[in-house]
């Protein structure tokens, strides 16, 4: 028989409860779930007089699972929305009708949105929430697949609001398995961190921006995603910084 892979994370509940002894109004976690961090942005842009058109966004995140997979990916969404805006930077999440981050790859739905500030007058961090949708479920309880938010420690612009629905498509640029050798875990651990920075530039400079205009720290995001690394049991407690030496770009 095995263990919950979540039991070490909830030491007060016994491993043989179900739901948290609630199993008429809550569901239980399979312990198989994928949290991931990204980066990205999003336009909102009104078409008809009732501010209903077209939303697009562009994600680069960086996925793990309990298993000790960890990886880089990018998604793409396009869909309709009411509204106007632009939002751009952090948001985090969870993916709980996975069994490993290979399963986030292919086509999603999403609904969501985001709010700025008054008319004209950005928010200083992304200010926005998002709800995936399972395109294969075969019944309504399985439909709500995750849900991620906008991470206000992570800087960001978010102008004006809008709500919408899309489809998006997830593909992996590069997959590791953290396993227990800590040595390769921080050859691996740079690897991603240095490929989702690298991508991240890449993708800003194509919209005349980079990382230092917006306030992106990578020292600061590689301690974000450590530490949700640390906080799932997955890695030892470590002083990051001192520990693993980013190779220069």
């Amino acid at each position: 028989m095995s263990v919950d892979p979540l039991t070490k994370s909830y030491p007060m509940l016994t491993p043989y409860q179900f739901a948290s002894n609630t199993p008429i109004q809550a569901i239980d976690l399979d312990g198989l779930e994928a949290f991931y961090v990204q980066y990205g942005f999003r336009g909102s842009v009104p078409l008809l007089a009732n501010g209903l058109g077209v939303t697009a966004s562009y994600n680069i995140g960086v996925a793990f699972d309990l298993d000790k997979n960890i990886g880089v990916y990018q998604t793409l969404s396009l869909g309709g929305q009411q509204g106007i805006g632009l939002t751009l930077g952090g948001s985090g999440g969870i993916n709980w009708q996975v069994n490993n981050i290979q399963d986030m790859e292919g086509l999603g739905v999403n609904v969501g949105g985001f709010i700025g500030g008054p008319p004209g007058v950005s928010l200083p961090f992304e200010a926005s929430a998002e709800l995936t949708l399972n395109p294969k479920a075969e019944k309504v309880s399985d439909l709500l697949s995750g849900f991620n938010f906008g991470i206000p420690s992570i800087p960001g612009i978010t102008y004006d609001a809008s709500i919408y629905g899309e489809g998006a498509y997830t593909n992996f640029s590069g997959i590791t398995n953290l396993g227990d050798d800590y040595l390769e875990f921080s050859k691996s651990f740079n690897k991603m961190i240095n490929d989702f920075e690298l991508n991240l530039d890449h993708k800003l400079k194509n919209i005349n921006l980079d990382s230092k205009k917006i306030g992106f720290d990578s020292k600061n995001f590689s301690n974000q995603i450590y530490n949700l690394l640390y906080e799932a049991n997955l890695v030892p407690e470590i002083d990051l910084p001192e520990v693993i030496v980013r190779p220069e770009k």
